[in-house]
């Protein structure tokens, strides 16, 4: 079975994070007790927050929650990159309520949803190596990766609260000095604490990628936002 299957694929259409990390450990446990499976790999289909279903959830997929639960979702795949080599997210364009791109009438023109710039900011901010994150957690989910080269490290901190988190670094383990050089953030730009507001042709970029002030050791994280931290080693 090892040599003609290269990967299994599971559908995830739900925010129960704890639900998929339950599914992709099973499914990994599973590959590496079964004689000739270990190099099998997990690629998720499609993901979303609602699937095909056409109520509310489908309703709020252009929405600031729901750019935040793709976050979150996203997170997830990143702390099983040892398994989980792809996963397409559903939809792309044009598809009713679920799509991050949004063309105009006539293709004149290009909404970009909440979701896109989450897309946009963890492509743009990934790091190859998971890091071990200790934090007391309830307040904010957060991921680390560190570059091959050992020379940055990029901190993802999504904070589903109204309310602006203060988020202390410490860098117990790592030799040499470590500071927060720069962080940028998806986010309301009106900072109206209001999870369902979305981008729409009158609002085009009430929702995008804003720069957040970092010290050295301490990062205020907007209200109701998904925020890269880059870090700097010496």
């Amino acid at each position: 079975m090892g040599t003609d299957v290269a990967y299994v694929r599971p559908h995830h259409y739900t925010t129960d994070f704890a639900a998929f990390d339950r599914e992709f450990n099973q499914i990994s446990d599973l590959l590496g007790r079964t004689p000739g499976c270990a190099g099998i790999r997990m690629a998720v289909t499609e993901w979303n927050i609602d699937g095909g279903g056409w109520g509310l959830g489908r309703g709020r997929q252009p929405t600031l929650w729901a750019a935040l639960m793709n976050a979150r979702y996203l997170q997830v795949l990143m702390r099983h990159a040892d398994k989980v080599e792809m996963a397409c997210r559903s939809n792309l364009a044009n598809s009713y309520c679920g799509a991050i791109i949004e063309t105009a009438p006539g293709g004149f023109g290009v909404l970009k949803r909440a979701s896109y710039y989450v897309m946009h900011l963890y492509a743009h901010h990934a790091q190859p190596i998971p890091l071990r994150v200790d934090h007391p957690g309830g307040l904010v989910d957060l991921f680390a990766g560190g570059s091959e080269d050992r020379k940055s490290i990029t901190i993802f901190a999504v904070n589903s609260r109204p309310e602006p988190v203060e988020l202390s670094l410490g860098w117990k383990g790592f030799a040499g000095g470590v500071r927060a050089a720069r962080a940028e953030a998806v986010c309301d730009t009106l900072d109206a604490g209001q999870p369902d507001v979305s981008n729409h042709w009158e609002a085009p970029d009430r929702l995008k990628i804003c720069p957040v002030p970092a010290a050295a050791d301490k990062v205020t994280l907007p209200g109701l936002s998904a925020t890269a931290i880059d870090l700097d080693m010496n």
